[in-house]
C-alpha cells in the first residue's frame, strides 16, 4: 500500500500548453517531403500519443520517429511530412513525428487536437508575412507571427530584411500648449497598418528634415508598439523636442528597424490646433483623431456658444435671490480669444471661465446668483440670460419674479471664475478656479472636486483634494484641484464636478463640466484578458475540455489519497 501511495504522488498531471511555434510552409525548390511544423511546450509534461494535426479540414495522425511523445516544459518537437528527408536535411536528433499533410503556399489555419476533438493550439499564417520560397520560416515572436531564420527544435530567431507596407497617416505639428508635452498632449505622428496582419514596430524610427531621430517604443505610445491590422498607432513626442516644424518646409520619414524607408511626407506650414490628415490620398487640415480614422469633415473655424438648459422650478420661473444652474455648450474654433462670460442681464454678476484649446467642444453647468432685489430696484418680468465670448454670444429669456426673502437677510457675494479645465484626461486632471469674495467682510470656503457618471464616482476619494481657505474682504484666490481616475474606469464621457461650500452652510454650490476619459491602459488590460481566453491566429489556449480533464485528474488523485489514508488508519 505504501508503494501505491508513492506512485500516486509521483503521477504526472498532464496540462495542455502546446503551441504551434514555427512553420516551414514553402521551402525553396520542391515542397514534397520538405514541409514541417514545430511545436513547443510552455507548461507541464504532456503526452502527445493521441494528438492529431488538423489541416485542410482533416485530422492527421502523428507517428513517432525520434525522441518521445511526452513533451515537457521548454521542449520542442517537429512534425514533418517526411521524417527521413527532414532528418537528413537538418541532421535532426530531437523529438520528431511523421504526419501526412500538405501545406498551402498562400495562407492556411493549422491546429493540434487531443482525442480528435479538443483544439489545443492553432495558428494562421499568410504568405504576405514572408517566408515564401526564400529558405525562411514563419515563427511566433512576442506572440506575433513574423519571418525568421529556420530553427527547428530551438528558440526562434528573427533576422529578416523583409519590409512591410506602413503609411504615415496624420501629423500634429502645432498643438495647443507645449509641443513636447506629455502624451496624450503635444505633437504626434500617426501610422496606419494597411496589412491584414498585426505588426510590432518597436525599434522603427522617424527622422525629420533636420535629422532628428525619434525611436518608436512603449515610452512614446499609449497602447504599446503593436499595430493591429487595418488600424492606427499614434507616436507622441512625449518630451522629445524639435521633431515637427510649425513653419517652413518639413520632411518626415519612417524607417523600419533594418533601416528600410517605408514612407515619406512633407508639408510647408501648420495651423495651431489642427493636424495634417491623409484623406483619400490628399493631405488636409483636420481636427485631431489620433489612433482612429481621420475626420472627413472640414474643421469649423467659427466659434459657437449655446445655452442648452436652464434648471428652474416646476413653474419654469425664477425668484430674485435664487441661484439657478445653466447648462451651456461651447465650441472654440480658430480664435485666440479664450474668455467666456455668463450673466443674467443686469440681475447678476458675471460667471467667467476660459477655453484655451482650439477646435474644442465643452459642455458645463454654471451657477448664477440672481440679485435678491431687497430694495425693489428691479421689477418682475422677462430678462435675458447672456452667454458671450470668443467673438460670439447666445441669449435666452427667462422670467424672474417675487422675492426670496431668506436671501434679503444674507446676500451671497461669492464669484466663481473657471481659469482652466481639461477636455480629456487619461489618468489625472488639473482644474484651476478663481474664487472672489466681493463682500465687505471675510468668508471661509471649502472647495473640492471629483469625476462622476450616473451617480458613480470614478475618481479617488472625492475630498482628497479638498482645499480650505479664508478670503478677506474684497479679495480673491486661485485654487488648483487634481483628480485621479480609478484604474478600471472605462473610456467615455464623464462629469467633472466642483463643489464650493461657504462658511457654515450645509449645501455647497456645484459646477459641472463634461470631460472625456481616455483610459487606454484599462482598455488594453481588458483586451488582453479577452484575448487570453480567445482562440486567435497568434495565441494558443487550453480548451475547456482539456481543462475539465486536468481538473478531473486532480480530483481523482485527491479522492484516492483520502481512501488510502482511511485504509491505513483503519489497519
Amino acid at each position: 500500500m505504501k508503494y501505491l501511495l508513492i506512485f500516486i504522488l509521483l503521477l504526472p498531471i498532464a496540462s495542455a500548453n502546446i503551441i504551434i511555434n514555427e512553420v516551414m510552409y514553402d521551402p525553396p525548390g520542391s515542397d514534397t517531403g520538405r514541409e514541417w511544423i514545430e511545436i513547443y511546450n510552455n507548461g507541464n509534461c504532456t503526452s502527445l500519443n493521441n494528438y492529431k494535426l488538423f489541416e485542410d479540414n482533416t485530422n492527421h495522425g502523428l507517428t513517432l520517429k525520434n525522441g518521445s511523445f511526452t513533451l515537457c516544459n521548454n521542449e520542442y518537437a517537429v512534425i514533418a511530412d517526411n521524417a527521413d528527408i527532414f532528418s537528413q536535411e537538418y541532421n535532426f536528433t530531437g523529438n520528431l513525428y511523421y504526419s501526412a499533410f500538405s501545406l498551402s503556399n498562400t495562407n492556411e489555419t493549422i491546429s493540434l487536437k487531443s482525442n480528435n476533438t479538443n483544439i489545443i493550439g492553432t495558428l494562421t499564417y499568410d504568405s504576405l508575412l514572408g517566408a515564401q520560397g526564400n529558405a525562411k520560416t514563419l515563427c511566433l515572436f512576442n506572440n506575433i507571427l513574423r519571418e525568421c531564420v529556420q530553427t527547428p527544435g530551438y528558440e526562434n530567431n528573427i533576422e529578416s530584411n523583409i519590409t512591410y507596407n506602413l503609411i504615415i497617416n496624420e501629423l500634429f505639428p502645432n498643438p495647443q500648449g507645449e509641443d513636447d508635452a506629455p502624451m496624450p498632449s503635444g505633437e504626434f505622428i500617426e501610422i496606419y497598418n494597411p496589412n491584414n496582419f498585426d505588426l510590432d514596430i518597436k525599434g522603427y524610427y522617424l527622422i525629420d528634415n533636420a535629422n532628428h531621430q525619434l525611436i518608436i517604443s512603449g515610452t512614446n505610445t499609449i497602447s504599446g508598439t503593436i499595430i493591429k491590422k487595418n488600424s492606427y498607432l499614434a507616436v507622441y513626442a512625449n518630451g522629445f523636442s524639435g521633431l515637427l516644424n510649425n513653419e517652413d518646409l518639413e520632411i518626415i520619414k519612417l524607417f523600419d528597424n533594418n533601416g528600410n524607408l517605408l514612407d515619406e511626407i512633407s508639408y510647408g506650414y501648420s495651423e495651431e490646433g489642427l493636424t495634417w490628415s491623409l484623406i483619400n490620398g490628399i493631405w488636409n487640415l483636420r481636427e485631431a483623431s489620433q489612433n482612429e480614422e481621420n475626420k472627413l469633415k472640414e474643421p469649423q473655424y467659427s466659434s459657437d456658444l449655446k445655452i442648452e438648459k436652464i434648471y428652474l422650478g416646476e413653474d419654469e420661473k425664477a425668484k430674485f435671490g435664487d441661484t439657478i444652474k445653466v447648462k451651456v455648450s461651447v465650441y472654440k474654433g480658430n480664435t485666440s480669444k479664450s474668455a467666456i462670460n455668463l450673466k443674467l442681464n443686469t440681475l447678476s454678476k458675471e460667471s467667467s471661465f476660459n477655453i484655451y484649446e482650439k477646435f474644442n467642444n465643452q459642455t458645463l453647468t454654471i451657477p448664477i446668483l440672481i440679485e435678491p432685489n431687497c430694495d425693489n430696484k428691479f421689477k418682475a418680468g422677462n430678462y435675458n440670460l447672456i452667454l458671450s465670448g470668443l467673438g460670439t454670444e447666445n441669449k435666452k429669456e427667462i422670467y424672474v419674479g417675487e422675492h426670496n426673502k431668506e436671501f434679503c437677510k444674507e446676500i451671497d457675494y461669492l464669484n466663481f471664475e473657471i481659469i482652466t479645465v481639461p477636455n480629456e484626461i487619461s489618468e489625472t486632471s488639473n482644474t484651476e478656479i478663481k474664487l472672489t469674495n466681493n463682500d465687505n467682510k471675510k468668508h471661509s470656503f471649502k472647495v473640492w472636486s471629483y469625476i462622476i457618471k450616473d451617480r458613480n464616482i470614478v475618481s479617488y476619494d472625492p475630498q482628497d483634494n479638498q482645499k480650505e481657505l479664508e478670503l478677506p474682504d474684497k479679495s480673491s484666490s486661485l485654487i488648483n484641484l487634481e483628480n485621479s481616475i480609478e484604474p478600471d474606469t472605462d473610456s467615455g464621457t464623464y462629469t467633472l464636478r466642483i463643489k464650493v461650500l461657504k462658511d457654515t452652510r450645509k449645501t455647497p454650490e456645484t459646477i459641472d463640466f463634461d470631460i472625456k476619459v481616455d483610459n487606454k491602459m484599462h482598455e488594453n488590460q481588458t483586451k488582453n484578458l479577452i484575448n487570453n481566453n480567445k482562440l486567435t491566429s497568434y495565441a494558443v489556449y487550453e480548451s475547456t475540455g482539456e481543462k475539465a480533464k486536468n481538473i478531473g485528474i486532480y480530483i481523482f488523485a485527491f479522492l484516492l489519497l483520502v481512501v488510502i489514508a482511511a485504509i491505513i488508519i483503519k489497519k
